[in-house]
């Protein structure tokens, strides 16, 4: 048996509520955190593939204008102008969602 404070330095020390602490979601986070990304992965699809593959690299994924590039062995400035106008589309496909739904249409 090894005792809770096994002699670390106060550097390393760790408290039992923070191992016991329960991050999962609460029940309603975990549900807008579904629809969000169902959301994106709709709006995605509307995007034309290249498009799509940035902002999948590049927001999703967090790589950089650099990485995605070399990924997709094409310049960074094409990158750019790539992720500009993906995001201008997917905020013009939000902006006609909520003009469809604000009308009354689904």
């Amino acid at each position: 048996m090894v005792p809770v404070d096994c002699g670390a330095s106060n550097e390393d020390e760790f408290h039992l509520a923070d191992v016991l602490r329960d991050t999962t979601p609460d029940p309603e986070t975990a549900y807008a955190d579904r629809e969000m990304f169902e959301l994106l992965q709709r709006r995605l699809q509307r995007l034309p593939p290249v498009y799509r593959e940035v902002v999948w690299l590049r927001g999703v994924q967090g790589f950089s204008t650099e990485e995605v590039a070399n990924m997709l062995g094409v310049l960074p400035g094409t990158i750019k102008s790539a992720w500009h106008r993906a995001r201008t589309k997917l905020a013009d496909l939000a902006t006609a969602t909520t003009d469809k739904n604000a009308s009354g249409n689904t």
